[in-house]
Order: C-alpha cells, then sequence, then structure tokens
C-alpha cells in the first residue's frame, strides 16, 4: 500500500516538484520576518521608531483606559480602524512595554506574506507569490531600514485589509453566476474600506477594483442582468458598512464633527494646505518628489494598458478585454495608485511607501513567471529543467533578502541597543527618581516614546501638540498664521485635561518643534510656573519639570 502511494506520489512530480522554489521562497521570507522582529524584543522590547509607535502605544493606552474612542488622529493620515487594532493589542500583550508593537508587527508582516501568496496560488502562479515575499522582506529589512520597515505603521494594517480583499475578488467573480459571490464581493468592499479607515491613502484601492467589479458587470453577457448589477450593489453596500459603523460609533459619542475634523479637514486646509495645495509650485512639488520612482512607475503604466487593451477590438470592447485579465490589470493599476497615492501624501516618509510593495512585487513576479513560461527550459514535461530555472530565478531574490538582514543585525550589533527606546533609556532613570508608577507625565512636542518606554500614562490626549501650537512640522510658518491653524478648542482641552490629571513630570521638547517651547504660549506657561520647578538634570535635550513641593523651587 504504501509502495504505491509512494508510486504515484513519484509520478506527479512533474505537478509538485516546479512549485518547491516557491516554498522555500515563502518559507525563508517567513523564517526572516519572524527572526527579524523578534530579534528587537531582546533588548527588552524596543520601540523601533520614536514618534510613530510611541504614539499609537500611548494613545493605545489612553483608549483602554477611557473610551476606546481615537477621537484625535495625530499625524500621517491614520484613520481609527488603526489606533482600534493597536489597542487592542496593547490590550492582549500589555501596556508596559513595546512588546504588543512587536507581536503586531511581525503578525501583520506574516499576514501581508501570506495574503499575497495566496492570491498568487488561486491565480496559480506559485513562484510569483514567493517572489512577491522575497522582494517586499528584502526592502522591509534593506532600503526602508528597521525603523520603517519592521515598525508597527499604518500601512502594514492597510496592506493586510486591502490584500486580504483582492483574494475575495478573484473568488466572488470567478463565481459571478452564483449567490456566493455576493459575499464575497461584499467582503472585498469592507476589507478596502477597512483598509481606508486604517489609513487614508489606502481608498485610492478603491480604483483599481471597482473597475475590475464594474467591468465584469458590464461584459458578463452570459450572467443575468440583475446578479450583474446585484455584483456593483454587493460591493458597493460592503465598503459602506465599515463606514457607517464607524461614523455612527463617534456620533453616539458626540464627537463626529471631531472625526470630521482630523480625517478631513485637518489633511486637506491645514496640513496639505500648508505645504502648497493652493500655491503654484503644487504641481512642480508632486514631480519632483520621488521623480524616480514616478519614473519607474510610467511603464507599468504603459504595460497595464497594453495588457488590458490587448485584446479589446473596439472602444465597446475595452471592459470585456480589462475583465478577461481582470486581476492581472488590477495588480497592476494598484502598483501604479499606490505608488502615486504614496507620493501624493507629501510627507515623504518611508513608511508610506510600505503600501506599494506587495503590488510591485506581485507585478514583477508576474512578469517573471510569465517569462518563464515562455521560455524553452521551463516545461511540465521537464519537471527536473523547470525545477532547476525557477530555482535559478529565486535563488539570487533569497540571498539577497537573507543579506539584507544579516547586514542590519551587524550594524544594530556594531552600534548596540542605545537608540532603541526602552525602560533602561536616561529619560526613564529621572522618571523612575521623580514619580510613582501610577503617575502621569506630559511631554510637550514630538516624543511620546517616554510614555511607554518608561511606564507612565499620558496626562492628555494631544501626544502630538501641533494640534493646540498651530505648528505644521517641517515649516516655519509666522507666529500668526500658527494661531489660525491651532485645532479649535483644543487650548482648552490640553490646559483642562493637565489640570485634572496633574502629571508628575513635564518634558518641554522643544527642540522636537523647531523651538516653540511650552513657555512660548501663555496659557500654558501659567499652568507650569504655577505648579512645577525647572530641574536642570540632562535627559536629552528636553527640560523637564517637576511638582513643585511646600519648599517651592530651588532654582529660578
Amino acid at each position: 500500500m504504501s509502495a504505491g502511494l509512494l508510486g504515484s506520489f513519484w509520478r506527479a512530480r512533474a505537478r509538485w516538484v516546479p512549485h518547491l522554489p516557491a516554498a522555500v521562497a515563502l518559507v525563508t521570507a517567513l523564517v526572516l520576518v519572524g527572526d527579524a522582529c523578534w530579534y528587537f524584543i531582546k533588548p527588552g522590547a524596543a520601540v523601533l521608531n520614536d514618534m510613530d509607535e510611541g504614539y499609537a502605544t500611548a494613545f493605545a493606552r489612553r483608549m483602554i483606559e477611557g473610551r476606546w474612542l481615537p477621537y484625535v488622529d495625530g499625524v500621517s493620515h491614520r484613520g481609527p480602524v488603526f489606533y482600534w487594532v493597536v489597542a487592542l493589542a496593547v490590550r492582549v500583550f500589555g501596556r508596559e512595554s513595546w512588546l504588543a508593537m512587536r507581536v503586531l508587527a511581525w503578525a501583520l508582516l506574516v499576514s501581508t506574506l501570506l495574503l499575497g501568496f495566496a492570491s498568487a496560488a488561486l491565480l496559480r502562479r506559485w513562484l510569483m507569490g514567493a517572489i512577491m515575499a522575497l522582494t517586499y522582506v528584502a526592502v522591509c529589512l534593506g532600503s526602508l531600514s528597521v525603523h520603517d520597515g519592521l515598525a508597527t505603521n499604518a500601512e502594514h494594517v492597510l496592506n493586510v485589509f486591502v490584500l486580504a480583499a483582492l483574494p475575495c475578488l478573484i473568488i466572488g467573480l470567478a463565481r459571478a453566476e452564483r449567490r456566493a459571490a455576493f459575499g464575497w464581493l461584499a467582503a472585498a468592499g469592507a476589507l478596502t474600506m477597512l483598509g481606508g479607515l486604517s489609513k487614508q491613502v489606502g481608498l485610492a484601492a478603491f480604483g483599481p477594483y471597482g473597475l475590475w467589479v464594474l467591468c465584469a458587470a458590464v461584459a458578463r453577457g452570459e450572467v443575468q442582468r440583475r446578479q450583474r448589477l446585484g455584483l456593483l450593489l454587493a460591493f458597493g453596500l460592503g465598503a459602506v458598512l465599515p463606514l457607517a459603523v464607524v461614523l455612527a460609533r463617534y456620533a453616539a459619542a458626540g464627537e463626529l464633527s471631531t472625526f470630521w475634523y482630523f480625517f478631513v479637514t485637518y489633511n486637506t486646509k491645514v496640513y496639505v494646505g500648508g505645504i502648497g495645495t493652493h500655491a503654484p509650485s503644487l504641481f512642480e512639488l508632486f514631480w519632483t518628489r520621488k521623480f524616480d520612482l514616478l519614473v519607474i512607475a510610467a511603464p507599468l503604466i504603459g504595460v497595464a494598458l497594453f495588457h488590458a487593451l490587448a485584446r479589446a477590438r473596439s472602444v465597446r470592447d475595452v471592459p470585456r478585454a480589462l475583465d478577461a485579465r481582470g486581476a492581472e490589470v488590477t495588480i497592476l493599476l494598484q502598483a501604479v495608485v499606490a505608488l502615486a497615492i504614496s507620493n501624493g501624501g507629501r510627507r515623504d516618509f518611508g513608511h508610506y511607501y510600505l503600501q506599494v510593495l506587495p503590488w510591485a512585487g506581485l507585478f514583477g513576479g508576474w512578469v517573471i513567471e510569465r517569462l518563464l513560461d515562455q521560455g524553452a527550459f521551463v516545461s511540465r514535461k521537464r519537471w527536473l529543467r523547470t525545477t532547476v530555472g525557477r530555482l535559478l530565478v529565486v535563488a539570487p531574490a533569497i540571498a539577497i533578502a537573507v543579506a539584507g538582514w544579516t547586514v542590519r543585525v551587524r550594524q544594530y550589533q556594531q552600534k548596540g541597543h542605545g537608540g532603541f527606546k526602552t525602560h533602561d533609556w536616561p529619560i526613564c532613570k529621572f522618571v523612575r527618581a521623580n514619580s510613582q508608577p501610577g503617575d502621569s507625565i506630559f511631554v510637550w512636542g514630538f516624543d511620546p516614546a517616554p510614555y511607554t518606554a518608561c511606564q507612565r500614562r499620558p496626562a492628555s490626549r494631544y501626544l502630538y501638540t501641533t494640534f493646540p501650537s498651530g505648528f505644521i512640522p517641517f515649516l516655519n510658518r509666522p507666529p500668526a498664521v500658527e494661531a489660525a491653524q491651532v485645532a479649535p478648542g483644543s487650548q482648552e482641552i490640553l490646559l483642562r485635561e493637565l489640570t485634572e490629571s496633574k502629571p508628575a513630570i513635564i518634558f518641554d521638547s522643544a527642540m522636537t518643534m523647531n523651538n516653540r517651547s511650552i513657555m512660548h504660549y501663555e496659557p500654558f506657561a501659567r499652568f507650569v510656573k504655577a505648579g512645577y520647578c525647572r530641574s536642570n538634570a540632562n535627559v536629552g535635550g528636553s527640560t523637564p519639570w517637576v511638582q513643585k513641593t511646600g519648599a517651592g523651587c530651588s532654582t529660578p
């Protein structure tokens, strides 16, 4: 019996052996991601991105101890779903260290790799999924560096949701004539919206996805008209449902206007408006930031158009031609759209381009696999040659990915772990000496890492003080302009929260706001002078203020 099974297994080698390189590549990528993420738990669960991870973790603690409502978005076009995901991780893995962020980063990266591979497998493009996984890992560990590639940023959450929508579309549109297709299409719409509610730039994914659904609804004459309209309706309703739930939650808390301000108004009128939205230099700004990436993306647009329209016999035949190669065209367009919207975010941070990597990897893998299919060296009948050919393609990518991580490990071993913000950070020694574990602290500026690293709760929702100050990062605006950019009611809210929480220590991190000290703002300066004494301790650039005792202050 066993001999017969082994014999049939061996006879089927032409089908399964050529997939071995893809399996090896995927396992290599997963091992590298696991090793990279867990490596940074060794020094006591380190923060990899001072501002982003510090802000999200401290804000998650406030949500857990309060209303679970992310009613203030800090920076970088993040949405409420991102904060809920982080808060859940912090609730499960603890709020007193960076462990939750390390575990969450690992889970998001692994999910991204597996979802990309699953989508490629549904298209019977195994090597395409493997190449996507390897390129994703290589860039995260290489050019984007640990701080952006492995840190828990909203783009990782966005990638998981938007990538999860792709297999839903592939399965649903392959069964367009069945009722089950409605569920798959609704799931695709909901997942895409969840991606956009995690990071606003993710809403651009509705373009390629919606185009595929629309073309399928128009072109598939063999499916009943009612069924085709149902596909569009299911995708649209699926997208509306998460948005409706989020808006209802804010409305129930009386914070709907606050949601609108931070999700729409701040990014469109205050932040983006401040760097040239209404200025003549807008066109120049867009085409000069990451111009090299835009140049690389331009051929993708041409390839996508050619590939999609090659089978079209007329203008009316375009929807059918697009639908005939729907998954491949969608991947191509998603790569282009993701690159354009990452550039259009006007922040030019490395982590913004994380959302490009899965689509660029899938596109590159698709091109390589198509070339292999057309090569005489690769054939199902010649299973040994096929396996060797695929190994030759994948092996350099595996080597680069492994080498990238090896180099990073050596760099950080040479530098030591002093750059990571943990409980051994010098500022935390000052915090422990001048406060109790149950106390709160407040940091004025862009320096939220001490809240979690030093294990103290934030005294205010304003973990970034852009909103009560009107300061916009990277811009030096006149005081009158900044005063007009103060978020409505934010100064009153901050002053009330500081009065209620009575933080044990206030750190004036003015250097993170172009020297805009808390003492430059009269209401806050009065509060600090009335209840705190300035310390001359060196805590790494910030000026610490500790609560007054009965004896008053020993220094002016």
